[in-house]
């Protein structure tokens, strides 16, 4: 009985000790006229230790189809910290493309992470981008015009399942 109670005592201390992951969970979902056009999703992420430059590492490449199964709406990837380096900044370039591979929208986002902290980072695929090509690295389409895709780490909300939402 003894050791019950020894072990139960045990397993509620570890459990308080306990910290959140640190990661990011980026969200990418699209409006309806964009999902009726999409055939792939391409997904670039490229990150960097500190702020300076952002090519440091192999980016992660990855490319989902409609047609093979692998692309659901809202699409969820996973981003933590090489080697546990909160201080590791990302960009995650979310591009749609149609049944040709030809550009349909695209959606970017330079941001970073808060240490033991689980934060969502939604991202939406707006009507209002379908066409629009922004120049810039450091640039995302929001409301039909190219824009500032820096995320402040700090802005980003607790994730809770993929119903995520920015705050207001």
């Amino acid at each position: 009985m003894r050791r019950a109670v020894v072990l139960a005592v045990t397993a509620l201390v570890a459990c308080g000790d306990t910290l959140d992951a640190t990661q990011v969970m980026v969200i990418v979902d699209a409006e309806a006229e964009v999902r009726a056009q999409t055939r792939t999703l391409h997904l670039v992420v490229e990150g960097s230790g500190g702020r300076a430059g952002l090519d440091e590492r192999d980016p992660y490449d990855r490319t989902f189809s409609a047609g093979g199964g692998t692309l659901a709406w809202p699409h969820l990837t996973a981003l933590v910290p090489l080697d546990g380096d909160v201080e590791r900044v990302y960009t995650f370039t979310a591009t749609a493309l149609d049944a040709d591979g030809k550009f349909v929208a695209e959606v970017r986002a330079i941001s970073g992470f808060v240490k033991h902290k689980t934060l969502a980072l939604p991202l939406v695929l707006e009507t209002t981008c379908i066409g629009v090509e922004c120049d810039g690295e450091a640039e995302t389409c929001a409301g039909g015009k190219c824009d500032d895709a820096h995320v402040d780490a700090a802005d980003l909300v607790p994730f809770h399942g993929t119903g995520a939402r920015a705050p207001a």
